[in-house]
């Protein structure tokens, strides 16, 4: 696989910042409670490994809305040693790596058209690869490295203890990469790679993923396309695409397999206005994302 997006100067001295602000520690006790956060995180709330697979998804889905483009196209390869998954949406800016790099402090926790809220989505990538996750995308090429993160940390007294093999924060602590700007495929605005032992493992469970298609029904994108290989041989391909019946001007949806099309949904959406009061319950509701409170309306597919 051939990569190579170039990374500017700017978003090198930005990642550098970052990596400063996540680097610097007052006390060791500090390091080990953000360090024991994070594995929660990680591997405490994601239990199944593939499930970062969903989550990569959903932030494909989200960066497309704002592109304007006619479909979601979506690359992933599992190989011997790692995952890789990879999309047309919008490129990162500074505001989505800061997002990344931090938790519950997402770019989607506001904007009531976008499916994450929590920002805490990305850090299931850290389940899968206990060690290395990399990323290219416009100026940015960083990665997530346990081992050169731990080099990062600052000296501490040893009164304060030695820190262990995994009071590391590493999966917040970005690392500019400029070896990574010779990867690149064309068309593709943003890659992650998710170094991990178990590839091979997770490959087989995403033909399981995609066996039942319906799922592509509810994302907001009307056309997308994902193409599937392993270890470099191409696995399959799944897609959905939407047009307009004129004999009835209702949306409806064809979804497809390795190009021949499985099934066809006529798509309804209704816009339906919040009742006073139950805007107000929700105000109150601890499970109702912020972005959710005070929405006048909200739209029901079926």
């Amino acid at each position: 696989m051939i990569f190579g997006r170039t990374s500017t100067g700017d978003g090198k001295d930005f990642i550098k910042k970052l990596q400063r602000e996540r680097t610097d520690y007052k006390y060791a006790s500090q390091v080990r409670t953000i360090a024991k956060s994070l594995i929660q995180l990680s591997v405490g709330i994601y239990t199944e490994p593939e499930r970062f697979v969903y989550e990569l998804l959903q932030n494909a889905v989200d960066a497309f809305a704002d592109t304007g483009n006619d479909s979601l196209e979506i690359f992933i390869q599992a190989d011997q040693d790692k995952f890789v998954f990879m999309h047309n949406g919008k490129p990162f800016n500074e505001k989505d790596v800061e997002g990344i790099c931090d938790v519950g402090n997402g770019t989607k926790a506001n904007d009531s058209k976008k499916i994450g809220y929590k920002g805490i989505g990305f850090k299931s990538v850290f389940m899968p690869s206990v060690n290395h996750v990399s990323i290219i995308s416009g100026q940015f090429c960083f990665e997530f490295d346990k081992q050169k993160a731990r080099s990062l940390m600052p000296s501490f007294p040893a009164s304060e203890g030695v820190l262990g093999p995994n009071d590391v924060p590493w999966q917040v602590i970005p690392i500019d990469a400029p070896q990574l700007k010779e990867l690149s495929v064309p068309g593709f605005n943003v890659i992650t790679i998710v170094y991990t032992q178990e590839a091979k493992k997770i490959g087989a469970r995403i033909e399981h993923l995609f066996f039942d298609l319906q799922f592509l029904l509810f994302l907001r994108s009307n056309n997308v396309n994902i193409r599937f290989e392993r270890n470099g041989q191409f696995v399959f391909s799944v897609g959905k695409k939407q047009v307009i019946d004129p004999s009835d001007n209702m949306p409806k949806v064809t979804l497809y397999k390795n190009d021949q099309p499985l099934s066809t949904w006529m798509l309804y959406t209704k816009g339906v206005t919040v009742p006073s009061d139950v805007k107000a319950a929700l105000e109150h509701d601890f499970n109702t994302p912020d972005k959710l409170k005070g929405a006048d309306s909200v739209e029901i597919s079926f």
